[in-house]
């Protein structure tokens, strides 16, 4: 009996966190384009609005890839991350009450590991967020990329700024994609002198 419940939470835990998810701000980068294609301009303004509009396309392919990396990456890591709690959580407040209740001294040996594991998966869930293993990292990271991305974008759609400084914001939105600030784990911050 003490399987089948033990398997039974177990898979209640890992039901829970197939659920969760994280909050990612942002919309659907890719199907930017340049507003002002063939809006009263001249052939030479249309022309360029063309190689700005291929380029943006060029640079938001990559910039896709990476955040939908970031994103994944965060999902799945919260999903862990909550499993591990949960567990602790069925562990302690469910299966060990439970087992007390039924028969305490014939139960001694699984209720202590069980109280171990509750108690050791606060532990393991707090750590996991503060290596940056816990998904936040990852959708921050995520969100601060894009908010750059969504800034440069506004600059290369806007027909009246000269070819260079659009071309210009589109190479910075390539560069955001590529070149990109990481969130330190908390335990290594403060490991600095």
């Amino acid at each position: 009996m003490n399987r089948k419940f033990a398997a039974s939470v177990c898979l209640v835990a890992l039901f829970c966190a197939g659920c969760s998810t994280v909050g990612v701000s942002g919309g659907d980068l890719r199907t930017v384009r340049v507003g002002s294609l063939d809006k009263g301009r001249s052939k030479e303004q249309q022309e360029e609005d063309r190689r700005v509009e291929e380029a943006l396309k060029q640079a938001m392919a990559v910039c896709d890839r990476r955040l939908s990396s970031f994103e994944a990456s965060s999902r799945t890591q919260r999903k862990w991350a909550l499993g591990v709690y949960l567990t602790g959580l069925v562990a302690g407040s469910i299966v060990v009450p439970a087992l007390a209740a039924a028969n305490a001294s014939a139960n001694a040996a699984t209720i202590a590991g069980l109280s171990g594991l509750a108690g050791a998966s606060g532990l393991t869930g707090k750590a996991l967020e503060s290596t940056g293993l816990g998904g936040a990292a990852d959708a921050e990271t995520r969100n601060e990329i894009a908010a750059k991305v969504r800034e440069q974008v506004k600059i290369a759609i806007t027909g009246a700024n000269e070819e260079q400084v659009r071309m210009g914001a589109v190479a910075m939105i390539a560069a955001e994609c590529s070149i990109y600030s990481i969130k330190v784990p908390s335990t290594l911050a403060s490991d600095k002198p």
